[in-house]
């Protein structure tokens, strides 16, 4: 990819490309990148931060950073107690079982235990 097609990308692709291209190197990361797709370093390392994104070091790869009113939107859209969080997250994980304990469910007779009781008494 040469530097024409990378500054046309949307920014979220553009990171993706470049991390994958960044797991190649083992030095100079940002550098070489830059030289991969025929850019200059600091130009590259602006256009990387079109977006919000910002290069770690730790991680040697780029990150989306946010505001601090996003964060805060993003907590309160998302703000369900502990238990809530957990059943939800327990549902998504089983969600194909328990859809086929329903159909199971549908197709089955059900029997009133009190009526077919082997101590009850019937009646003719």
């Amino acid at each position: 990819m040469d530097a024409k097609d990378l500054q046309e990308l949307p920014s979220l692709e553009r990171a993706e490309f470049i991390n994958k291209l960044l797991l190649e190197y083992d030095d100079d990361h940002l550098k070489n990148a830059a030289k991969a797709v025929g850019m200059k370093y600091s130009a590259f390392c602006k256009i990387m931060r079109e977006g919000g994104f910002t290069y770690s070091q730790s991680k040697k790869q780029y990150e989306k950073t946010i505001s601090l009113e996003e964060y805060k939107e993003i907590q309160t859209s998302t703000s369900i107690d502990n238990g809530s969080d957990e059943a939800l997250r327990f549902i998504a994980d089983h969600l194909n079982e328990l859809k086929q304990l329903l159909r199971q469910h549908e197709t089955q007779l059900l029997l009133d235990p009190i009526v077919y009781a082997p101590d009850s008494k019937s009646v003719t």
